[in-house]
């Protein structure tokens, strides 16, 4: 395939797969998940002349997305990391004071996200391939190199973690 031929098919996962890939990317990292996302075309379109097709295209971007931001994610913990020695050479220990009253959320919604965010990398992956963007759990498994029963079981257990939290923090 040529260069040409290369950015035709970028071209139609991007108008395929954008959407899907910034919600997974921004369910995964925050606010910069829209950033994160068009990194991952940009990864993609490199990698494009290896894509054997062993799988759907969708489930490859999947793949590339879960990657990706699994680095960034390294990344900002290591950033914080230094950040926070640095923090502690400077001032002495220093740790963030807790919401003033009032400022915390009973939005239902905003409690699933921040409960979410709280979840391992992996289980975090699977519930918003899932939930957000409809995968199966075969899908998932293929996307992760993970045995479809892996996934079930993540699934599982994450959506357990989900529901005692809601429910405490609701108190129900």
């Amino acid at each position: 395939m040529t260069n040409r031929g290369y950015l035709a098919a970028l071209e139609a996962a991007i108008l395929a797969y954008q959407h899907e890939i910034v919600r997974f990317c921004t369910g995964m990292l925050g606010e910069d998940g829209e950033d994160v996302a068009h990194d991952v075309f940009l990864i993609a379109y490199a990698a494009l002349p290896r894509f054997r097709g062993a799988s759907s295209v969708r489930t490859w971007l999947f793949a590339i997305a879960r990657n990706h931001c699994r680095k960034v994610l390294r990344d900002r913990t290591r950033r914080r990391r230094n950040e926070r020695r640095q923090q502690e050479v400077t001032w002495g220990a220093h740790r963030d004071p807790p919401l003033p009253p009032g400022q915390e959320t009973d939005d239902p919604q905003q409690l699933v996200l921040r409960f979410l965010q709280e979840l391992p990398e992996p289980e975090r992956a699977i519930v918003l391939m899932r939930s957000r963007q409809a995968l199966s759990h075969a899908e998932i498994a293929q996307a992760l190199h993970v045995s479809t029963r892996t996934v079930e079981r993540k699934w599982a257990k994450a959506l357990h973690y989900l529901g005692g939290r809601i429910k405490d923090a609701m108190g129900w």
